[in-house]
């Protein structure tokens, strides 16, 4: 469910450096009205208007760079990130060094697409120093739950 959002992110930034901004916008408009509750990762009771973090009249098509930079710039093309060399011997380290980094992942719950695998999760689960906490809320965990990560936050950071 995350790929067509993103690449409708991702077209939006493209039409509004190659065709008009105000093009762009009005794809945006259109996309806060209908697209997102089609295959958006936010949950279907999300209010775009009145529930984001920074107020809608600030939401610009430019914002949506990073979509097209993934899509467009890399996986479309086949340009994915080299994988790493398994017979370097500096592979062996860097895999020993991320098992040690600590990691706080926390995110909502009621999200319909997410980043993360269930075999990501259960790695950091396995690894001293790390944590994974979901939370009852939708895509801004800290913005609707503050309080309850904040406090896992300073937890974690006390151990």
């Amino acid at each position: 469910m995350s790929v067509p959002y993103q690449v409708t992110f991702g077209v939006i930034f493209w039409v509004g450096k190659r065709i008009h901004p105000s093009v762009a916008t009005a794809m945006m408009r259109v996309w806060d009205a209908i697209g997102w509750r089609l295959v958006g990762p936010l949950h279907f009771s999300f209010n775009v208007k009145k529930q984001c973090p920074r107020p809608y009249h600030e939401i610009k098509w430019w914002m949506t760079y990073g979509y097209f930079h993934v899509w467009f710039q890399h996986i479309l093309r086949g340009k994915m990130p080299p994988l790493p060399d398994l017979a370097d011997p500096n592979f062996k380290l860097q895999e020993k060094f991320l098992k040690t980094v600590p990691v706080f992942l926390g995110y909502g719950a009621w999200k319909r697409a997410f980043f993360h695998s269930n075999t990501f999760v259960a790695n950091l689960k396995a690894n001293v120093g790390c944590k994974v906490k979901e939370y009852d809320c939708s895509h801004w965990v800290m913005y609707e739950k503050p309080a309850e990560v904040n406090s896992d936050m300073r937890e974690w950071l006390a151990v």
